[in-house]
This record gives C-alpha cells, sequence and structure tokens, in this order.
C-alpha cells in the first residue's frame, strides 16, 4: 500500500472580476480510499482587490456523507471583518476533568449540595434517593470513582461544602459566565451573519494538476 500524491492548480476569479485568486490544493490518496487534501499559496492576485479584502474559509463536516466527509468555502471578506468569530461556548476547566470535585462544585449550589446529603443519609442507598440533584451527584461520583457508595460520596459532598467558596468555578459563577456568553456569541453570529453577505464567495477551477 502507498500513497498517491498530486497538487492541483487553482484560481477563482475576485471580488471585482478583473482580477483573480490563485492557491495550490496538495491531495494524497491510497488504496484504501483514504485521502487528505490542504490548501497552500493562496493568494488575492489583483491590486484592487487586495487593498480592500482578505481571505477566510468557512468548513465542517458534512451530514449527508455521499457528499464527502468534510466542506471547505473561501470568501474574500472586507478587511476589518470576519466570518469566524466564535459562535460555540467554550469548554471551562471543570468540563475537562471527570474529578469530582470540581464538577459537583461547578454544577450544584451549596445548599443544593447540603441538601443532597441529607437525602443520602436518610434513605440510605442511591436507589431510593428521592431528589434528582442527589442522583446526578452519584453519577457525577460514578465516573470519577467507579463507585457508588454512598458514605464515600456523603463525605466527598461534605468536604464539597467546606471547600466550595476557594474554587474558581461554583454554579452561580458558571450560571452568570454562561450568560454573558450568550449574549457574546449571539452578537457574533449576527456579525459572521452580517460580514457573510458582504463577503464574495471564491469558485475555484482547476488550472493544472502536478502528478508526482
Amino acid at each position: 500500500m502507498s500513497w498517491d500524491y498530486c497538487t492541483v492548480y487553482e484560481q477563482a476569479v475576485c471580488a471585482c472580476g478583473n482580477g483573480v485568486v490563485t492557491r495550490e490544493k496538495h491531495c494524497k490518496s491510497d488504496d484504501w480510499g483514504r485521502s487528505e487534501e490542504h490548501i497552500h499559496n493562496e493568494e488575492i492576485k489583483c491590486e484592487n482587490c487586495a487593498a480592500n479584502y482578505h481571505i477566510e474559509h468557512r468548513n465542517g463536516h458534512h451530514f449527508l456523507p455521499w457528499k464527502g466527509d468534510w466542506w471547505d468555502i473561501a470568501y474574500l471578506v472586507p478587511n476589518g471583518c470576519s466570518i469566524t468569530l466564535p459562535t460555540k461556548p467554550q469548554y471551562l476547566p471543570f468540563e475537562q476533568t471527570r474529578a469530582f470535585e470540581e464538577r459537583a462544585i461547578a454544577s450544584f449550589t451549596k445548599e443544593e449540595l447540603a441538601d443532597a446529603v441529607v437525602d443520602m443519609k436518610t434513605h440510605k442507598y442511591s436507589t431510593r434517593l428521592t431528589l434528582e440533584s442527589s442522583r446526578e451527584l452519584v453519577g457525577i461520583y460514578k465516573r470519577a470513582h467507579n463507585s457508588v457508595k454512598l458514605s464515600n460520596i456523603i463525605s466527598a459532598i461534605e468536604s464539597c461544602i467546606v471547600k466550595y467558596d476557594t474554587y474558581e468555578w461554583t454554579c452561580d459563577k458558571v450560571k452568570r459566565f454562561r450568560e454573558e456568553e450568550a449574549v457574546i456569541l449571539d452578537n457574533n453570529k449576527k456579525q459572521n451573519d452580517k460580514t457573510l453577505s458582504e463577503s464574495f464567495e471564491l469558485k475555484f477551477e482547476t488550472v493544472h494538476v502536478d502528478v508526482e
């Protein structure tokens, strides 16, 4: 099994129509149907457009498999603007760990943790818990320690309550952050859409292919 390589030279008419945008697409494929493409040396060869635009891409995965794995569209975007402002929530540190304390403190208020302790001490078995928060805490602990032993979970929750105010991401702080973030992301999406309407989609065509 070996890889086959080629370089595809492409060009597209620019926004004003008096020049072109050129690029090289480096491709490789093998006998198993695997392939890769990488864009290099993308260049605006138009004095007017080069002074007013820059190149940005929008890309993602196709939901329909017969259309391929990946789509990518290049645009000439007005300078000073962007079509790629963040629109997805960022991962916070506690979301990238299974550590019980970080996740418990970020997910529940101190009062909810205390209520869960009472629920667990009252009902003694994880299958008899009455609070949804209690059941969720059991799940978080199980993912972290592969155990649902309530005595250990109670001790861990009580430790969370003692340390609660020392953590950066408490439940209330996470909620405030997400509310503020949602406003920013919504504004970013609107700005992306506005800039996209002012941008020029590049429709590349093959000029020449070099096969290695």
